[in-house]
């Protein structure tokens, strides 16, 4: 019988798994010591999902691995329930040189994903769903902005708590929905609703406040889906206001593909796969945009995979299974690949971005059936 051959989510995944098994949770090339628990949150969420499409015991067990040592380094970054970003930085006198609520929120995101795909029932999962609440109730009471919204955080010392921050918004907004749903909680769920608004009539997608065209739009994309997708259907006024910011993502994604995203058809942003899953999953939502905005997907990736399926080659040229390298490189040669240390071949965004290509759902276990048709249809 011909073997299948395992398809590109796959073969990220495995890369994923290979490079957390040879080297633990926190590595990376920049630093081999503590580094990337955010970046691999990314791509643990991807591994998670390809285990969804095709189960794969070894990268629940791996999944869970990187959930305790987040666990076990919450609350030494400066506060006893902040995340650690796993980035090495100081703390002076309890404050961080750099924490960010949008990076602790990413890692909030991924450990209800682990607790969702162990089961809630499972002592592992009440602990992370613990550790999640603990976060919550942090952020909420620091770094709340009057409106609704989420300050940065901590930058060279500095606490930044003047101003709302996109990101911290948007990644704060994908979480605060599924915990909502497991805790029941009306609280949870009232502050996801804030969050939302703040996302629909205040969120400046070209802001240049630590992101940028593609950043803004990639998260902030991501983030309304999932939040139209828990939305009753009688919120009718929020969701249609969502649904407008997603079509003006789409609508620039259009104009401006090969320009200021995917430059010159390569890959030329970390952010490019985010804002690719994101059209990926509204590629039917609207009539009018479907040919060509399906069209701009394609061609995205089809970029992807090829710069993905060069650098695979350079691993195994140079037999470096297990390491992390850069998707950036294009044709270059393993050398040059590691010389962008924040652009992997496990890049968490690429393996998401491929996941969603093969499977809409497999990123969202707490979106469930009656909720799918809203996430990609806006029904």
């Amino acid at each position: 019988m011909q073997e299948t051959q395992a398809t590109p989510s796959q073969v990220m995944a495995e890369q994923i798994h290979a490079v957390l098994m040879r080297n633990g949770p926190l590595w990376s090339l920049e630093n081999e010591w503590c580094n990337q628990a955010f970046q691999q949150a990314h791509a643990v969420r991807a591994m998670l999902a390809v285990h969804r499409i095709e189960p794969c015991g070894a990268y629940v067990d791996e999944a869970v691995h990187w959930a305790e040592m987040t666990l076990r380094l919450q609350g030494t970054a400066g506060h006893p329930d902040a995340y650690n970003m796993g980035y090495g930085y100081r703390i002076d006198r309890g404050v961080p040189r750099k924490w960010y609520v949008a990076d602790c929120g990413t890692i909030a995101v991924t450990l209800l994903d682990v607790a969702v795909t162990l089961g809630l029932e499972d002592e592992r999962s009440q602990r992370y769903l613990k550790s999640v609440r603990r976060f919550t109730d942090h952020i909420i009471e620091r770094w709340s902005m009057p409106d609704g919204s989420f300050a940065l955080g901590y930058d060279e010392f500095r606490c930044l708590d003047q101003a709302p921050y996109h990101c911290a918004v948007q990644q704060s907004n994908l979480f605060l929905w599924p915990l909502a749903q497991v805790t029941g909680e009306s609280r949870h769920r009232e502050r996801a609703t804030q969050t939302a608004s703040w996302m629909a009539n205040d969120l400046d997608f070209d802001s240049a406040y630590y992101g940028g065209a593609i950043h803004n739009r990639g998260y902030g994309g991501e983030s309304m889906l999932v939040a139209l997708a828990h939305l009753d259907p009688s919120e009718d006024q929020l969701r249609a206001a969502l649904d407008a910011r997603l079509r003006d993502i789409a609508e620039w994604s259009i104009v401006n593909f090969g320009g200021a995203w995917f430059r010159d058809r390569d890959h030329g942003s970390a952010k490019d796969p985010l804002l690719l899953m994101v059209l990926q999953h509204c590629r039917d939502r609207w009539a009018d945009l479907r040919e060509s905005l399906g069209e701009v997907v394609d061609a995205g990736y089809a970029i992807m995979d090829r710069v993905i399926s060069n650098n695979l080659q350079a691993v195994r040229k140079h037999q470096l299974e297990g390491m992390a390298i850069a998707s950036i490189a294009g044709n270059a040669d393993i050398k040059a690949c590691m010389s962008q240390p924040k652009f992997f071949v496990t890049d968490g965004l690429s393996a998401m971005a491929l996941a969603a290509r093969q499977d809409a759902f497999a990123l969202y276990p707490m979106t469930h059936a009656p909720h799918w048709d809203r996430f990609v249809n806006g029904g």
